[in-house]
């Protein structure tokens, strides 16, 4: 994400998420789709092996509202962590370090995995539990992306307290939902009101959103603009060091 859009972006004032809509058959086909198009390892929540061998930076496949949120290049690996990290330790200072490290790590591995910004992934679990892995919702929404419980058979989650289980969770349902909006201009609006309210009534709310589900989608973008705003310090720093 180079610039936040000014389309449909507002701010939302609490924290508790609404109840989610249950994925459709559309949804569930989504997925097979997406399972079928992406080589799954056999066992998901394992850490991918770091490369010995220096890895040419690969844009990524999804381009995200062309330009609003950044395709990922995997050169940025080490800086996208470091970023999210320093955005939690700094932002969050409740969550623990051990906590914080494993968030920042599972973010990257399951964005580079599905080919989505983790920095973007980064702002949802932000607005929906602060990083909280143990959060639990007034509706039942569980961890860290507030994932309710008919949702985890769908995206592989036994553990909805697990950090990798949850944030692997989230990145899937999070590039289902971008996948399903064509509109350029629209698809991470109405992809985070879909996240926030469910694919379906936004579909039949003729892709018009609430005030409050505007300021919801808001304050995750505003969200995800301080955390490119810690990368950019990051690499400010880097060039300094090397000069």
């Amino acid at each position: 994400m180079q610039v936040i859009p000014i389309v449909a972006i507002l701010f939302i004032v609490f924290f508790s998420s609404p109840q989610k809509e249950a994925p459709t058959d559309s949804l569930k086909k989504s997925f097979k789709q997406e399972e079928t198009k992406t080589a799954v390892p056999r066992n998901p929540w394992r850490t991918p092996a770091p490369s010995k061998t220096k890895i040419k930076p690969t844009p990524s496949r999804l381009n995200i509202a062309q330009g609003s949120v950044e395709e990922v290049t995997y050169d940025q690996r080490d800086t996208d962590y470091k970023s999210i990290l320093k955005y939690i330790t700094s932002k969050y200072k409740k969550i623990q370090i051990k906590d914080a490290k494993e968030i920042a790590k599972s973010l990257v591995d399951y964005g580079r995995e599905h080919d989505l910004d983790p920095k973007f992934a980064a702002a949802v679990i932000a607005r929906e539990s602060a990083f909280n892995r143990k959060s639990v919702s007034s509706t039942g929404a569980k961890g860290l992306g507030q994932i309710k419980d008919f949702n985890h058979k769908l995206l592989g989650i036994k553990d909805p307290f697990s950090i990798k289980q949850n944030v692997s969770g989230t990145v899937q349902y999070l590039k289902s939902l971008l996948g399903k909006w064509t509109d350029s201009s629209k698809k991470v609006s109405l992809s985070l009101a879909s996240y926030y309210k469910g694919y379906g009534a936004v579909t039949r709310a003729n892709s018009e959103l609430d005030n409050t589900t505007q300021k919801y989608v808001d304050d995750i973008l505003n969200k995800y603009k301080e955390i490119k705003g810690f990368r950019e310090n990051i690499e400010r720093e880097n060039v300094n060091i090397a000069r």
